[in-house]
């Protein structure tokens, strides 16, 4: 019988490979130097939504990597915060190259049932 690929946790289903990995590699503190970035560099309309979804985002990663305790309750998945702060990061044409690799990696957890395309 094959091992499941996905795993439930306190904010949605992932993929249990990417989180063992991102469990081992990813530095949320990034997310916090990301939000800075964004308060430096990004203009007031786009500011407000996208630091408040990066902080939220951070909340996730530091509660499923660091163990930190649950400070945020969300009916939405992480990796699907991670999608929609890389589409509003797409379509605002903001130039924060490493903050879309930051986020793409926390992206990677959607189940492998719901990829795009599948």
């Amino acid at each position: 019988m094959a091992q499941s690929r996905t795993t439930a946790t306190d904010h949605g289903t992932v993929d249990q490979l990417v989180l063992d990995h991102l469990r081992c590699t990813f530095d949320t503190s990034r997310l916090l130097t990301a939000i800075e970035i964004v308060d430096t560099c990004v203009g007031e309309a786009e500011r407000a939504t996208l630091h408040s979804n990066l902080r939220c985002l951070h909340d996730m990663a530091s509660h499923l990597f660091d163990d930190v305790p649950m400070t945020i309750m969300s009916e939405q998945p992480v990796w699907q915060l991670a999608e929609e702060i890389l589409d509003e990061i797409e379509e605002s044409h903001i130039e924060v190259s490493g903050i879309v690799t930051l986020v793409q990696q926390l992206a990677a957890l959607r189940p492998p049932d719901e990829r795009r395309g599948s």
